[in-house]
């Protein structure tokens, strides 16, 4: 032997501190960046949502193709689900949510902007979910936009 691998490894990292620490900085940032897509990965791929027989839910959407905008998906009009409703036949339920904006919760005092979404009452037996106290919405709360005002918190 030459004598260039008599040392052993560690005692070539002391002698070299700034290199060793580099490596060790270098494969951590390595794993904790792979940790990190590995969890999103499996949250958003492979864990189903928390609902029952969430393996049985499909989001349904309408496209359109323009040559600027190329297949936009957006949502359907409430009337138009409605009418899909109408047809039913190989579902249980349809639901409609869409998310809102500019949603302001007031009281006695100071308001405070909130997020929440537009949901129909069928929203909730879709998702198989109760409220933990309270009701859900009623079909008659829905006849006319507006009429009967209802609100979930959470």
């Amino acid at each position: 032997m030459n004598g260039t691998f008599t040392l052993p490894v560690f005692r070539r990292l002391a002698r070299a501190p700034g290199l060793t620490l580099g490596v060790v900085f270098t494969i951590a940032t390595g794993v904790a960046a792979l940790a990190v897509a590995f969890t999103l990965a499996d949250a958003a791929i492979f864990r189903l949502p928390p609902f029952p027989e969430a393996d049985r839910l499909a989001m349904v959407y309408s496209t359109r193709t323009s040559a600027s905008d190329g297949t936009v998906r957006g949502r359907w009009s409430y009337p138009r689900i409605l009418a899909v409703r109408a047809r039913l036949t190989s579902y249980e339920h349809l639901a409609s949510h869409s998310p809102s904006s500019g949603l302001t919760l007031t009281g006695t005092d100071d308001t405070e902007p909130v997020t929440g979404e537009f949901v129909s009452p069928s929203y909730f037996a879709v998702l198989g979910t109760r409220p933990a106290s309270g009701r859900t919405f009623l079909e008659s709360e829905n006849l006319t936009a507006g009429a009967h005002p209802v609100v979930l918190l959470g």
